[in-house]
């Protein structure tokens, strides 16, 4: 499966020197470097000028991927913050196969009504 996550340095990390700051930042690369390593990281992007990331994970499941981000040390120590996005591929360039799956835009909300 496929995550994407959305994260973004929180107000904790503006309290931090500037040393504090780097050596974050480094400590950081070198978890992505080890977790891009062994397969569970695939891609990163950055926006808004270094303030958070978007990355792409995969996992056999949402908790291990929860396991994953809670060992970066930025979580770690509470001065980055991350939302867990589960994604699947778009339909709409093969609307063949998603008539096979059965798959509709909005079939989470339609299967509560």
């Amino acid at each position: 499966m496929q995550f994407m996550i959305l994260a973004h340095f929180n107000e904790t990390f503006n309290d931090l020197s500037d040393e504090e700051k780097l050596e974050g930042s480094h400590a950081e690369w070198a978890k992505s470097r080890e977790y891009y390593g062994a397969g569970h990281l695939r891609r990163v992007w950055v926006y808004d000028k270094d303030q958070g990331i978007i990355s792409l994970f995969e996992a056999d499941t949402r908790e291990q991927v929860e396991m994953l981000l809670a060992d970066y040390p930025g979580v770690k120590a509470g001065w980055v913050s991350a939302e867990i996005r589960s994604i699947e591929p778009y339909w709409g360039f093969f609307p063949e196969l998603a008539d096979e799956k059965n798959h509709v835009i909005g079939h989470g909300a339609a299967s509560q009504s």
